[in-house]
C-alpha cells in the first residue's frame, strides 16, 4: 500500500516540476518511480512463491477489477490479484517516461495519448479506486489464513498434551506395579546392618531396648506359657538394657558393638 501510494505522489511531483520547466527534478522522480516499480514486482513475486492455501487461490485467481482504456472508452475487466500488481508495476515505468512536453501539454483525451500517457492514466484511474481496495482484501484474507493456522496449531498442542499426560500415567503405572518387585531385589537387609553400625551408641541403645520389649511382649502374646526369663522380662519392662556393660565404642567412638556370645564371657565378638 506504501509503495502504490509512493509511485502515485511521485508521478505528481515529476507532472509539477514539468510545468516547471525543471527537467533534473522529473529526472529524479522517475529514477524513484523505477525503483519503487522494480520493488513492487519483486516483493510481489516473492510473496507469490511462498504464498499457500487460501493466499494462493487468490493470487491465481480473478476476484478484482482495473479499468484499462481502449481506443477511446475506458473498458472493466476482472483481473486476478497477481496480474494487477505486475500491471500497475509496468505501467508505473512506462508513466516515468512521460516527456514534458506531454506532460505540459496536458492532453489526456482517450484515442490521442500516446502509449505512455495512457499508462499515467491507468495510475491515475485505478490506484485509488481499484487497487487498493484489492489490497485490502488481500490482508483480510492473509489475516484470515493465519488464525486459521493458529487453531490448527493449539489443536496441535492440545493432542501432544494428552498424549504426554497419558504417557506419563502408564510409566507411572508400570513403576509402581514394579515397585514391590524391586524393593525385595535390593539390598535392604545389607544396607540396615551398615546402618545399624554407623549409628551413634546412644541411638543403638535406643532402637535395642525398644526392640527387645516389642519382642518379648510379642512372645508373651503369641504364648501365654512360652517361659521368658523374668529378669530379662524386668529389665525390658524397666526400659533397661541388660547388654550396658558389654557395649563398647569403636576407634571412631560411634558404632562397635561388643557382646560376648551366649555361654563364652571369655572371647569378644565385634558385631
Amino acid at each position: 500500500r506504501e509503495k502504490i501510494h509512493s509511485v502515485c505522489l511521485h508521478l505528481r511531483h515529476r507532472h509539477l516540476a514539468a510545468w516547471r520547466g525543471d527537467a533534473e527534478a522529473m529526472a529524479r522522480e522517475a529514477e524513484v518511480v523505477n525503483e519503487v516499480a522494480a520493488s513492487i514486482r519483486e516483493s510481489h513475486k516473492h510473496d507469490y512463491e511462498v504464498a499457500t492455501g487460501r493466499i494462493l487461490e487468490w493470487y491465481q485467481t480473478s476476484h478484482g477489477v482495473t479499468e484499462l482504456l481502449y481506443g477511446t472508452d475506458w473498458v472493466t475487466q476482472q483481473i486476478s490479484y497477481w496480474q494487477v500488481m505486475n500491471d500497475f508495476a509496468r505501467k508505473a515505468e512506462e508513466a516515468a517516461s512521460v516527456s514534458m512536453e506531454e506532460l505540459r501539454g496536458g492532453n489526456f483525451s482517450p484515442g490521442v495519448m500516446t502509449l505512455e500517457m495512457a499508462s499515467l492514466a491507468y495510475v491515475y484511474q485505478n490506484a485509488q479506486r481499484h487497487i487498493m481496495p484489492m489490497i485490502e482484501t488481500m490482508v483480510q484474507v492473509e489475516v484470515q489464513q493465519i488464525y486459521d493456522f493458529g487453531g490448527t496449531a493449539d489443536t496441535v498442542v492440545y493432542i501432544n498434551l494428552v498424549l504426554q499426560a497419558s504417557l506419563v500415567l502408564f510409566m507411572s503405572i508400570f513403576v509402581l506395579r514394579s515397585l514391590s518387585k524391586i524393593i525385595q531385589q535390593m539390598q535392604y537387609a545389607f544396607v540396615a546392618i551398615l546402618l545399624a553400625l554407623n549409628l551413634p551408641l546412644k541411638t543403638i541403645k535406643t532402637f535395642y531396648k525398644f526392640y527387645s520389649g516389642v519382642e518379648i511382649e510379642l512372645m508373651l502374646l503369641e504364648d501365654g506359657d512360652l517361659e521368658v526369663d523374668e529378669d530379662e522380662a524386668l529389665l525390658a519392662r524397666e526400659d533397661k538394657d541388660p547388654l550396658d556393660e558389654d557395649w563398647s565404642p569403636g576407634e571412631s567412638g560411634d558404632g562397635a558393638l561388643l557382646m560376648p556370645p551366649p555361654g563364652d564371657e571369655g572371647d569378644d565378638m565385634r558385631v
